[in-house]
């Protein structure tokens, strides 16, 4: 949006008059197209304005740099009568204050704009959302979603009756007012009370302002908004996120804004289906000289247990990845060089499971009682455990398949297969752990 806004004002910069449009190639190519009628002095103008403003950035103390550059710009068009060498300005500004009436009503014309309106609130919501979000993080403080889709509504109802346009964040005044140095809501008070005191008496003062002096305030405070650090961070954290910062970043440049944000937030839904229906699902191995079963792809030291799988899901299983979660079980359990006769899912990060979960779960009992293989389950939280009970598996598997950790589930299997063959399995296995504890922090690897 930063671009295109910064874009939005090349014609006012160059001095031409190009087609008015959100799309970044569009306006590259008028003013490529008009290249010969470019004015140098309101090129001029523009450019020292961008100079002034970049170099007020600079100082040690704060200077509002657009009051500067408007009083400059000013004072120079009207002293020099620039608009006689061709340089653009505001013209004449109708003063006076707009009068409240009530809006023209027709049902019919409602029901025809029902769709258009119900896009166009969207639009608006994400845009202020996004827009507020910038700057909490900028400036480090919280926001309320709630509160400021209400500020909108309430904008927006208060300004019907003065036939405003409709009311919604904008990315440009936005970032000249925090450029100015607003830091609170009350800005907009002082703006409103400032805009409603200069309608009333000082417009004529603003007939010689350039416009190219406005373009480079718009596009310098456009230009702040960008923030490559942030689109850094996100690679570095998470790189499926910076692809698709990327992605809604091209498609609002080549597309528009409004195309970019609806088919940016289709893009996180889609990767956010696709990461929960494809939970991740850690195998397990025993730490020796702890209770502790850790990741063995993440855990130094770790090691597989003879004939146990033990398995971790660290997701709540829905519709959408209980069969992926049903597949891997299996998989897994049937390695032919493991001879698993037991397979242990630790529960502790399944906060939810649906239908479909439990029915994916009894398919898995099915098939592993088929094989003789046990299922146990460990760690898992109340509404789970609840869920299970009312399913009918809990009664299903038996009290004894359900433990309260990993390590309580090893021993009650090693001491039934004790029993069978006494082998001494349990003791093999209780000599490993020793005086472990529960609490001894393993090696992780980097």
């Amino acid at each position: 949006a930063a671009i295109i806004i910064a874009f939005s004002q090349l014609g006012n910069l160059i001095g031409v008059e190009l087609q008015r449009s959100e799309y970044v190639l569009v306006l590259i190519g008028e003013a490529l197209r008009e290249i010969s009628g470019v004015e140098p002095v309101t090129l001029g103008i523009g450019l020292g304005a961008i100079f002034i403003l970049l170099l007020i950035r600079r100082l040690p103390v704060f200077v509002p740099g657009a009051i500067v550059v408007v009083v400059l710009g000013t004072l120079a068009a009207t002293v020099f009568g620039l608009e006689e060498y061709g340089v653009a300005v505001v013209g004449d500004v109708p003063s006076g204050l707009p009068r409240p009436s009530l809006p023209q009503v027709d049902f019919a014309d409602v029901r025809d704009l029902i769709p258009t309106v119900l896009t166009l609130a969207l639009i608006q919501f994400m845009s202020v959302s996004s827009l507020s979000r910038l700057f909490a993080t900028r400036h480090h403080y919280s926001i309320d979603a709630n509160r400021e889709l209400l500020g909108v509504g309430a904008a927006n109802l208060v300004g019907s009756f003065f036939r405003a346009l409709p009311i919604s964040g904008s990315f440009s005044r936005s970032s000249v007012n925090d450029e100015a140095g607003a830091r609170t809501p009350l800005s907009n008070a002082f703006a409103a009370g400032v805009v409603g005191l200069t309608l009333l008496l000082f417009t004529p003062l603003f007939h010689n302002l350039p416009m190219a002096v406005l373009a480079a305030i718009i596009m310098v405070a456009a230009v702040g908004l960008i923030d490559l650090k942030e689109l850094q961070y996100f690679f570095r954290t998470k790189p499926r996120d910076g692809r698709l910062a990327l992605f809604t970043f091209a498609v609002t440049l080549l597309v528009g804004i409004r195309e970019g944000i609806l088919l940016g937030i289709a893009a996180s839904t889609l990767a956010v289906l696709y990461r929960l229906s494809r939970p991740h699902v850690a195998e397990l191995g025993h730490l020796p000289g702890t209770r502790l079963f850790r990741d063995l792809d993440r855990t130094e030291g770790a090691h597989l247990m003879e004939s146990i799988l033990l398995l971790r899901v660290d997701s709540a299983l829905y519709f959408f990845n209980a069969e992926y979660f049903k597949r891997f079980i299996l998989r897994k359990s049937a390695d032919p060089d493991r001879k698993i006769h037991a397979v242990i899912l630790d529960g502790m990060s399944i906060n939810d499971l649906d239908t479909t979960a439990i029915e994916a779960l009894d398919g898995v009992v099915d098939v592993l009682e088929s094989q003789e293989i046990e299922l146990h389950l460990t760690g898992l939280v109340g509404p789970v455990r609840d869920v299970m009970r009312f399913s009918g598996l809990y009664r299903r598997l038996g009290r004894r398949h359900f433990h309260a950790s990993p390590h309580q589930a090893v021993e009650r299997i090693l001491e039934s297969w004790d029993r069978k063959d006494d082998e001494g399995r349990l003791d093999q296995y209780l000599d490993e752990v020793g005086g472990g504890e529960e609490g001894v922090k393993p090696g992780l690897k980097e």
